[in-house]
């Protein structure tokens, strides 16, 4: 009997099957004293090593084609794997970007507010004081009304009001100069 393994080794099959005792067959003998037995008994042998090689063949190309499986597969489940990493990564630079993002903006609110509070802060404080001055340039506008009565000479009197004039129109002009100017600096919404 001849043994095949799926090995592929072809000259270790034949030595067995050289080795090995000969088959009770009813066919022709390689030790027959006719040579046309013995010719027989070669072709017979030649046919069955034939199919056995095919069949030993093909469970080679199945072996072959299952290890280039086996490495298509390896090699793609490698790539899965690489790929999965990859879209993890991709998934974290985004949460960590978008993230980043927002901070960035939280952060810029802050600094505008800081910026406005300080503004407001200091807009009020120049309009208390112009305030201030103008309630004491006021106050002083108010007393010499009451100085007026007492002036009983016309001329005197237009002098005072000229000059009363004058104080107010003064006063307007600060005033519309401090308007221009905090209306410059109020950001149009």
């Amino acid at each position: 009997a001849v043994v095949s393994t799926q090995s592929g080794h072809y000259g270790r099959d034949i030595l067995r099957e050289m080795n090995s005792p000969p088959e009770e067959t009813s066919g022709p003998s390689v030790d027959s004293k006719k040579k046309e037995d013995r010719i027989l008994a070669r072709r017979d042998r030649i046919i069955k090593r034939n199919k056995n090689a095919k069949s030993e063949g093909s469970s080679v190309n199945q072996i072959k084609d299952e290890s280039v499986e086996d490495k298509n597969t390896m090699r793609s489940r490698k790539q899965i794997n690489v790929s999965n990493q990859r879209i993890e990564k991709l998934r974290y630079d985004g949460t960590e970007l978008v993230t980043n993002v927002g901070v960035a903006a939280m952060a810029r609110e802050d600094a505008r507010k800081i910026d406005e509070e300080r503004s407001n802060k200091d807009r009020r404080e120049k309009l208390e004081a112009e305030c201030k001055a103008s309630m004491e340039r006021f106050e002083e506008i108010t007393k010499r009304w009451d100085s007026a009565h007492v002036l009983k000479v016309p001329q005197a009197l237009q002098d005072m009001m000229t000059n009363q004039r004058e104080l107010i129109n003064s006063m307007i002009a600060e005033k519309e100069k401090s308007t221009d100017c905090d209306s410059a600096l109020i950001p149009l919404l």
